[in-house]
């Protein structure tokens, strides 16, 4: 989904209705290490800060705030001298940021053949470079159509991040997932 955060807000969020999902979805990540025998390299102390460049940045912060306190999320507002004490790495000229605790990063890398392997020891078959055209419910399972001929099988996992979207509407499954690009930074601590 990402290059490894684990954050509860952002600044591409429209919606405040999949915030149930985005908390379990954190807590989730703090057993999976032990779980899946692998260290995933979670860290989930830093938390999540998003900062406005100007003042007319400050609404749409106010506005994440509230949606996100409506929901249980604790959120910290921070400006002037009290952001500069928080974050003093920041630009002074900063107006205002909003403070997310919960939240950290993941090592992707890691996570993705945690995954693979305990998929594989669950009895799954991978297939690389094999690309799927189409699925469509088949009795009690699915038929696959694949770059490689056709397959049956009882259950599928959709694992294609946002692009899952496509594949799940074939099935009549509908989920509030969206692509959306943007810049990022890669920070090593």
């Amino acid at each position: 989904r990402n290059a490894g955060t684990l954050n509860l807000i952002n600044d591409r969020t429209r919606r405040f209705d999949d915030l149930d999902l985005k908390k379990l979805s954190i807590e989730r990540w703090r057993t999976l290490s032990d779980e899946l025998g692998y260290d995933l390299e979670v860290d989930l102390t830093k938390g999540t800060l998003l900062v406005s460049e100007s003042d007319g940045e400050r609404p749409r912060l106010e506005e994440l705030k509230r949606g996100h306190e409506r929901a249980g999320i604790a959120i910290r507002w921070l400006e002037n001298a009290e952001l500069r004490a928080f974050a003093p790495y920041l630009a002074h000229d900063l107006p205002a940021a909003i403070y997310c605790p919960p939240g950290g990063m993941a090592n992707p890398r890691q996570a993705a053949w945690a995954f693979v392997e305990a998929a594989r020891g669950r009895g799954a078959v991978l297939r690389d470079g094999v690309a799927m055209r189409s699925i469509r419910p088949d009795g009690g399972g699915y038929r696959l159509e694949t770059t490689q001929g056709d397959l049956s099988c009882n259950k599928i996992v959709v694992a294609a991040g946002p692009w899952s979207v496509p594949i799940l509407q074939s099935l009549g499954v509908a989920l509030p997932i969206n692509i959306s690009y943007f810049q990022a930074s890669v920070m090593v601590a």
